[in-house]
């Protein structure tokens, strides 16, 4: 059997089955494509002598026919070839259907074993929300006790009362956070109030600008040394205002922070009683735009 024919008849056995392996299609699909440039070639000499008035008759006529059949076979083993890559087109395209099948299957039950252990984080943030909650309690009742000390979640974490790592604050985990399990907004922190307003029912002043905030300090200086600090503008809101410290005592409203870190450096830092202090500023603010979620 030639090798044409053998080419030729491998991929008749193969085309007739169902499916035939990707692999054994590519490798017939190479062997057809060198059988086919070896016949091409062939042909073209043969169809060349066949003209070569340098033969005799018989000589020109038998390359002739060698052309023909060169030729033919050469065009059975062409559509042998171009069936085969049709059969190995489907194959791939069936295979990579198949793959793209098993990736979204994949997929889904990875998606179902990740929800699975989201329960646990629906536990551990409940868990988190009552240790913020039980901290934030505690530190009130220190600062009704009459304590300046740090808060539990300073303690564990070993920073200071100040809550500042270095010249910034340290990001705190009571002040993260953490989305309702269900619906919109969030489970903590609890309220989301942008404005409140003063006991005097004068002026809206935001969350977080209240006394857990600032307090009212009188500052000394430190031996003609310069330094550096910010002060609060007014009691509405949260602008401050960088100032140095040098010769002249100065009193006034800052945050906590700030003056922790002032005693950090030093300086001396004296709280200043509520009956000393000065008369709030009134007026009001218009409150954020902001929708609060309660």
């Amino acid at each position: 059997m030639s090798t044409h024919e053998n080419i030729t008849a491998r991929a008749a056995a193969l085309l007739g089955k169902a499916g035939g392996r990707t692999t054994d299609l590519e490798a017939l699909i190479a062997e057809a494509e060198s059988a086919l440039a070896q016949l091409q070639e062939a042909s073209a000499q043969a169809a060349a002598e066949s003209v070569d008035f340098n033969l005799s008759e018989a000589d020109r006529e038998e390359a002739a026919a060698k052309a023909e059949r060169d030729r033919r076979n050469a065009t059975t083993i062409a559509a042998a070839r171009d069936a085969l890559n049709e059969r190995l087109s489907e194959r791939r395209s069936q295979e990579k259907t198949k793959a793209i099948e098993a990736e979204r299957a994949a997929a889904l039950a990875e998606r179902d074993a990740l929800a699975q252990q989201w329960s646990a984080v629906r536990e551990l943030a409940e868990s988190l929300i009552h240790l913020f909650e039980r901290t934030l309690e505690n530190s009130k009742r220190m600062d009704a006790a009459g304590l300046s000390e740090p808060d539990a979640e300073c303690i564990a974490r070993g920073l200071p009362r100040s809550g500042y790592t270095g010249t910034a604050p340290a990001e705190r985990f009571t002040q993260m956070k953490i989305p309702a399990w269900e619906g919109k907004g969030r489970a903590w922190p609890r309220e989301r109030i942008s404005y409140r307003p003063r006991a005097s029912g004068q002026a809206y002043v935001p969350i977080g600008q209240g006394p857990e905030t600032w307090g009212w300090y009188r500052l000394h200086p430190k031996g003609g040394v310069g330094i550096s600090f910010k002060h609060r503008i007014d009691n509405r809101g949260p602008g401050e205002r960088a100032r140095s410290l040098y010769r002249e005592p100065w009193e006034g409203e800052m945050r906590h922070t700030e003056a922790e870190r002032l005693r950090g450096l030093g300086v001396k830092v004296e709280d200043i009683p509520p009956g000393e202090q000065p008369e709030p500023v009134t007026g009001l603010l218009e409150p954020e735009t902001e929708p609060a979620y309660l």
